[in-house]
């Protein structure tokens, strides 16, 4: 029986090492075909027309039922440059560095073949009236943004996707102005909040020029807005608009029309960009911007919870003589081109007192019949509220377009 263990144990022993030698064999051989195709592609693009070569190829071979991926990158670069470089304005795009990797489903941990080489165009290659276009796309740390789709458009058509230099240089374009460059990336977002970087370019003969972008990931505010009411507890309002301002420059501020809501998720409204320096919250326009608002710094790719934004409070009550008015409408203009209308309780006050902060407001108040009142010049900038008593009186309704 021991005997018969021991055979039994040997034995499986042997296959495994007959498995695994076999396994080793079959990525040896996967490994060697992948260099021999790495080098067939370079030896191929050799022989491909240099204007034709800039940007990113990939294709498929298939040897012995093995699907290989082959992705060759091409990027000019100028003779002092050791890695392409986009950031030098006036050089010359004076080699074409080609760069190819082969991979394949049973690679595992091993690395892809890959092999480089220069190609140097020929004597008078370019002439005055052909040029090259560096394109450069960082983040907010100007950190090289990898893996954007970019397209040139124009005298000539290009896409291509960014290098991990976060560079595109596009050589033997013809020289003039009429190009347009459009950058795309899941996600990421320009400094004014937009999609979609990109704008015109220019190539000059004979020599390259440059077009830099600023792109990061976006990220989004969840803000909620809250009032002390009469008791001074904290309750949720509606402000109707939000801004969301970071002050660094035009298309940099937000305003949202939120309805009746108390809160704001800008990731439904599209992301924002990143800025190093918070984003200001408030409620209202940029008219109604306080001096200390709500403080958000947003990451890339990340969800910031502002903290509670707390609205100044206008302790509205309309009386008819010493009644109180329920029901009343009262609008508040508040300089945002809009009014925010709410009704008096039993009380004759208003259950949500909260308005963005501001002076110069007009507030009206109507009964829905023939008595209202006007009262112009209203300032909401104490969050512990101010009072204002509104005393109705006939032949007062015409003046209600004031707050509408």
């Amino acid at each position: 029986m021991v005997s018969a263990t021991i055979v039994l144990v040997v034995g499986f022993g042997v296959l495994a090492m007959v498995d695994r030698t076999t396994t080793l064999s079959g990525e040896q051989r996967s490994q060697a075909i992948a260099g021999n195709l790495a080098q067939v592609e370079i030896d191929r693009v050799k022989g491909i027309p240099l204007s034709e070569l800039s940007g990113l190829h990939v294709r498929h071979e298939t040897v012995a039922d093995v699907v290989y991926e082959i992705t060759t990158r091409a990027e000019w670069m100028d003779d002092k440059a050791v890695v392409p470089s986009c950031a030098t304005p006036g050089a010359k795009a004076d080699y074409l560095k080609v760069q190819t990797s082969v991979t394949h489903p049973g690679i595992g941990a091993n690395r892809p073949a890959v092999l480089d080489t220069l190609i140097a165009p020929p004597v008078r290659a370019f002439n005055a009236d052909q040029g090259s276009l560096a394109l450069l796309v960082a983040d907010r740390a100007s950190k090289p943004v990898s893996g954007a789709t970019v397209s040139l458009t124009g005298p000539a058509t290009f896409t291509d996707t960014t290098s991990a230099s976060g560079c595109i240089l596009w050589g033997y374009l013809p020289a003039g102005s009429g190009y347009t460059v459009s950058v795309s990336k899941a996600g990421y977002v320009t400094p004014s909040g937009v999609a979609t970087a990109g704008g015109s370019a220019s190539v000059v003969g004979d020599t390259r020029s440059n077009v830099d972008y600023q792109y990061d990931r976006g990220g989004s505010i969840r803000a909620n807005f809250k009032v002390r009411d009469a008791t001074g507890a904290l309750i949720a309002t509606s402000p109707k608009l939000v801004t969301v301002d970071n002050g660094t420059g035009a298309g940099m501020s937000k305003t949202y029309d939120i309805g009746t809501a108390s809160s704001l998720d800008t990731a439904s409204r599209g992301q924002l960009y990143p800025f190093t320096n918070p984003y200001a919250v408030y409620a209202g326009c940029a008219s109604n911007k306080p001096p200390a608002p709500t403080p958000a710094a947003v990451t890339p790719g990340g969800a910031i919870q502002a903290a509670d934004t707390v609205l100044p409070a206008l302790r509205i009550t309309v009386l008819d003589g010493s009644t109180p008015v329920a029901n009343a409408t009262v609008a508040v203009a508040t300089g945002c081109g809009n009014t925010i209308a709410r009704r008096t309780n039993g009380q004759g006050q208003l259950d949500d007192p909260g308005f963005p902060y501001g002076t110069g407001f007009t507030v009206c108040a109507w009964d829905g019949g023939t008595r209202g009142r006007v009262v112009s010049g209203q300032s909401n900038t104490n969050v512990s509220g101010t009072a204002v008593t509104m005393q109705l009186s006939s032949g007062s309704k015409s003046n209600l377009s004031a707050c509408e």
